[in-house]
Order: structure tokens, then sequence, then C-alpha cells
């Protein structure tokens, strides 16, 4: 994944929940 600043991201999937390039986490479904 891209962000339109050419920045690379890359999502880790720890234990249900997905983390951004921002250190936010996401729950899982």
């Amino acid at each position: 994944m891209l962000y339109s600043t050419g920045q690379m991201v890359s999502n880790i999937d720890y234990v249900g929940y997905r983390f951004d390039s921002d250190g936010v986490a996401t729950k899982l479904s």
C-alpha cells in the first residue's frame, strides 16, 4: 500500500488487531 506521498505502508496483523503506519490499532472482525 502507498500513501499519495509515496510513503510505503505496511500493515501488521497482531492478535486480532491491525496496526497502521501511525500505530493506530483497528479491531479485526
